[in-house]
């Protein structure tokens, strides 16, 4: 498969003229060698301008025919990766304020089972990189902003065990740490890793090396850094 295009999108005049449905309609065909998709979506609310299942589903045989290339090389290939980012695969989840479609669940469900029908491996990298993006809901406006809007096809990924150390200087936090099992790591842009907030080591005024505490037990947060900044150890 090439790039997916070209779209056509069908509309109705009004809501109340559309029946409903638990379930989309879907129509997929194959025109003059591209895939024209034509979908009108039922039954509830998606901002991308065709149905994602659909999307998947087009890279489907691709993915199969490739398998045995993505078993051999333990991650997904970088062309297909950015092809899926360009359609829009790995922003089912970002907010509509950042650009993204904000799909409801069923339908991100829909389209990981239609991906990991065609390799398991592929569904989960997909679903680390749109559950990830679901963070742009909680971060300052400004990242939010630089990270999905700015970028549109960009992709993240990361862990949220509170396992690296992010320590106050007056500079602001400086973050280290490793974090294990980085599915998605090698495809992504940017990667987030959950820190315990230490004060130059000092909990107390003590030098106990232990992480600063708050109301409900030792503070956390978790942090974002581009990809060029970390190194990928290959386990």
């Amino acid at each position: 498969l090439g790039p997916i295009g070209p779209v056509t999108v069908w509309s109705m005049a009004a809501a109340s003229d559309i029946p409903r449905s638990p379930w989309p309609l879907r129509l997929l065909t194959l025109a003059n060698q591209s895939f024209e998709i034509i979908a009108v979506c039922i039954g509830y609310r998606t901002h991308m301008a065709v149905d994602p299942v659909l999307v998947a589903e087009a890279f489907a045989p691709e993915i199969r025919q490739r398998a045995a290339e993505i078993e051999s090389a333990r991650r997904m290939p970088e062309d297909l990766t950015r092809r899926m980012a360009e359609a829009g695969l790995f922003r089912i989840l970002v907010p509509e304020q950042y650009g993204g479609s904000q799909v409801h669940p069923r339908l991100f469900f829909e389209t990981l089972e239609a991906t990991s029908r065609a390799d398991a491996s592929v569904g989960w990298c997909l679903m680390i990189g749109t559950t990830t993006s679901l963070l742009a809901a909680s971060l300052d406006p400004t990242w939010a902003k630089e990270i999905y809007a700015d970028h549109p096809n960009t992709i993240t990924c990361g862990v949220t065990a509170p396992v690296g150390r992010a320590v106050r200087t007056g500079a602001g936090l400086e973050v280290s740490g490793e974090w294990p099992f980085g599915s998605g790591s090698q495809i992504s842009d940017w990667i987030c890793g959950g820190c315990f907030i230490y004060q130059d080591g000092k909990q107390d005024g003590k030098q106990d090396g232990k992480p600063l505490m708050g109301d409900h037990g030792p503070q956390a947060l978790l942090a974002f850094f581009p990809a060029s900044e970390v190194t990928i150890h290959d386990t």
